[in-house]
C-alpha cells in the first residue's frame, strides 16, 4: 500500500497543469515525487527520468518504497533520449534555461508526439520561450512562482504557432505574465530596476546590466 504523496507549493502548481489523459514524462525527475503524485491522482502510467547514476537509483528506490513501480516507469536518460512513444506531455522543471533549450532542440523529432510542455526554467527563460516557439509550440499559460525569495516562471506550451512575434521584453519576462500583471513578476521587476538604477547613477553599470535595466523598464510600462 503506497502512502499518499504530498507536494511542495511549487510542484503542486506544476502538477495542476496536468490533465486526465496526459501521459507524462518528467525529465530530470529528482526524487520522483511529482510522477508518483500524478500516478496516484490519475491511476495511469507515467515516466520519470534521471541522468546521473546516483539520482537514478534514488529515484527507483523512492518509487519502489511507495509501491508505484507499476505506474511510474523509471529510466536513465540524457534529456529526451529514449522517450517512450506514448508520451504526449513533458515536464522539465528546476533546470537552467540553457539546459532546457538544449533538451528541446537536440532532436526535433523527439517532440513529434508531444502536445504539451510544462517547463520551469531557473535562469535565462528567454532561451526557453524562443526554443518552444522555434519547435512549433505556443505559450498557453505562464505565471511566476516565488521560491526561497526568488521568482521563477512556470510556462505551459501547447502545439501551435504564436499569432504575433514577441518583443524583446516579452521574450525576457513573458507576454502572458505581463498581460496578466503578474504580482510576483512585478515585484521582481521593481527590485531589479531599483537596484540597477542605483548602480547606473554611480556610472558602474556594465553593458549586460544596461540591457537588463532597459528590458525591466519596458516591462514595467505594461503594468
Amino acid at each position: 500500500m503506497s502512502n499518499r504523496i504530498s507536494l511542495s507549493n511549487r510542484l503542486s502548481k506544476i502538477a495542476s497543469f496536468v490533465e486526465e489523459g496526459d501521459i507524462v514524462a518528467d525529465i530530470g525527475a529528482d526524487h520522483g515525487y511529482l510522477s508518483m503524485y500524478l500516478a496516484q491522482k490519475y491511476n495511469h502510467k507515467g515516466y520519470a527520468t534521471e541522468y546521473g547514476k546516483g539520482p537514478f537509483y534514488k529515484l527507483i528506490d523512492n518509487v519502489e518504497e511507495n509501491n508505484l513501480q507499476n505506474l511510474v516507469e523509471c529510466y536513465q536518460a540524457d534529456g529526451l533520449e529514449g522517450l517512450r512513444e506514448d508520451v504526449n506531455t513533458l515536464i522539465i522543471a528546476g533546470m537552467g534555461g540553457r539546459t532546457i533549450k538544449d533538451i528541446l532542440c537536440r532532436k526535433p523529432k523527439d517532440l513529434v508526439n508531444i502536445n504539451k510542455i510544462i517547463v520551469e526554467p531557473q535562469s535565462e527563460a528567454f532561451l526557453v520561450r524562443d526554443s518552444l516557439m522555434e519547435r512549433g509550440f505556443k505559450i498557453d499559460h505562464e505565471e511566476y512562482l516565488l521560491e526561497r525569495g526568488k521568482a521563477y516562471p512556470l510556462i505551459v506550451a501547447i502545439k501551435g504557432a504564436e499569432e504575433n512575434s514577441y518583443e524583446d521584453y516579452e521574450l525576457e519576462f513573458g507576454r502572458i505574465s505581463l498581460k496578466n500583471k503578474d504580482k510576483v513578476l512585478f515585484d521582481y521587476l521593481n527590485r531589479t530596476k531599483n537596484l540597477l538604477s542605483k548602480v547606473e547613477e554611480n556610472g558602474q553599470l556594465n553593458p549586460k546590466s544596461k540591457v537588463e535595466l532597459e528590458l525591466c523598464r519596458k516591462a514595467l510600462k505594461q503594468y
